[in-house]
């Protein structure tokens, strides 16, 4: 969007959304009517391995299920480190170099961090590098 409003977003979202369900819808219910009750839970799976407009669509769903996984990660891995951040398990390290890391340890654009992890003895010891 040129000029990004509450209004135009809202707007956005829910089109978004209405087009998505509304294929959905379509996709289901013409799965549902090619095989009756004997359809599959993968509508995919209904169709003849030797159908290759199938194989084009299966190949299709495996790439966005595998491009989908890292999207997944990131928020999963961003989470755990504030939660043992504020737990205390956690030190955040001064970064080595500003240009390398964020600021005190913060996450950077490459989503890498610095950090030490605190153990029973007060001892900190420096995380291993991914």
């Amino acid at each position: 969007l040129a000029k990004p409003t509450r209004h135009r977003m809202r707007r956005v979202i829910l089109v978004t959304l209405t087009l998505t369900s509304m294929i959905y819808l379509f996709v289901s219910i013409c799965g549902y009517l090619y095989t009756g009750c004997y359809t599959c839970g993968n509508v995919l799976l209904n169709f003849s391995q030797d159908d290759s407009l199938i194989t084009v669509a299966r190949t299709a769903l495996s790439l966005v299920l595998m491009l989908n996984f890292p999207l997944i990660c990131q928020p999963c891995r961003n989470a755990l480190f504030r939660l043992l951040t504020g737990s205390g398990c956690v030190k955040v390290c001064a970064a080595a170099s500003p240009a390398a890391e964020g600021e005190n340890g913060q996450e950077n654009g490459s989503g890498s961090f610095s950090m030490e992890i605190v153990t029973t003895d007060g001892e900190a010891r420096a995380a291993p590098r991914d």
